[in-house]
């Protein structure tokens, strides 16, 4: 009797999973359609296509053939585009979602005082988001694209790359503060450079990465005011890690940007720099620093370098951005103009 009973609870625990399953995932759909209504109402565009629900039993597997995402009032009017979309989410935790993209994404925007809109086609051999959201709202985002081709309308050939992955987070609200900002890092690995970007630095970037924190109120939009709004409640950008291996050059370091009274950047970095002599001559070449001030730059960073280098025979340079300048030390090597 006792096996019998046992049997017969599996079979009702069974049953009744079963039934509950199969309401989430009868209840999804409409829920995503809810959703998008909702989006739309709000200004967005959204497009989903005909969602096919399956998983059973250990996971919520939603596949979308198509997506279109679009905030046209927003700054910069964002736009994206995805096709062959599979989310993946646990039955009791719809707030966290895996996303695998299986067909090429196009991303597209507006920048400030552009007639066109600027778009980026993405093909990678697999590619990845994790998103996590807590009461409608963005909590954790990352993506992790395997041998991305990245390409741009005016590019004349791809950005290749090893691998791309980039995460971001807000940061948790303390003592009821408005916003407390948010964490975001970005990795670049065995870059293969249009020929347009290569510059005296050359075709191939071995590593590229930067860890940011932006604290104070979130700006809710690019322009003048919501800069000005978040730089007046204390807002700072800690560049927390950078680094760059690019031809010779190898540059490591970190700093504070903030902005000041005429809203250009205003702030100060601590680096570690070799092959710093074709830095000097990209930055040159591309029109960002004048040949003058890039010798005067070659004679400070020398002089710097004989007095103080890393483990790796880099040598210790600080950058500091004031009063309109960007200075090497005490050398001033460029101008810096109003962001907005």
């Amino acid at each position: 009797m006792r096996f019998i009973a046992l049997g017969a609870a599996v079979v009702a625990a069974v049953a009744a999973y079963s039934a509950w399953w199969l309401s989430v995932a009868h209840s999804v759909p409409a829920l995503i359609l809810l959703q998008a209504e909702r989006a739309r109402a709000a200004g967005y565009e959204v497009e989903t296509g005909a969602p096919i629900v399956e998983g059973y039993p250990y996971r919520m597997v939603v596949r979308l053939p198509h997506l279109v995402l679009a905030a046209p009032q927003a700054a910069g009017s964002p736009r994206y585009e995805g096709d062959q979309l599979t989310l993946v989410a646990q039955p009791w935790n719809l707030d966290h979602l895996i996303i695998r993209a299986d067909g090429t994404e196009r991303l597209s925007w507006q920048a400030t005082g552009e007639a066109s809109r600027t778009s980026l086609k993405i093909d990678a051999a697999k590619a990845f988001a994790s998103l996590v959201v807590r009461d409608g709202a963005l909590e954790r985002l990352a993506l992790d694209l395997t041998e991305p081709r990245l390409r741009t309308d005016a590019m004349t050939t791809d950005l290749g790359l090893k691998r791309l992955q980039v995460h971001a987070r807000r940061l948790p609200k303390e003592g009821g503060a408005e916003g407390a900002g948010a964490e975001l890092a970005f990795e670049a690995e065995a870059a293969a450079l249009p020929p347009e970007w290569s510059g005296p630095l050359g075709p191939e970037m071995a590593l590229a990465r930067l860890a940011l924190k932006l604290t104070g109120p979130l700006p809710g939009a690019l322009d003048a005011a919501a800069a000005a709004a978040w730089r007046d409640a204390g807002g700072t950008l800690e560049v927390e890690q950078l680094a760059v291996k690019w031809g010779r050059m190898d540059a490591t370091g970190d700093g504070t940007l903030a902005l000041d009274a005429q809203m250009r950047p205003l702030g100060a970095f601590g680096l570690h720099v070799s092959g710093w002599e074709q830095g000097i001559a990209a930055a040159v070449a591309g029109g960002h620093v004048k040949p003058k001030a890039g010798d005067a730059a070659r004679l400070a960073l020398g002089l710097l370098g004989l007095a103080n280098h890393d483990a790796e025979g880099r040598a210790g340079v600080p950058f500091t951005l004031q009063n309109g300048h960007v200075l090497v030390g005490p050398v001033p090597v460029a101008t810096l103009d109003p962001l907005f």
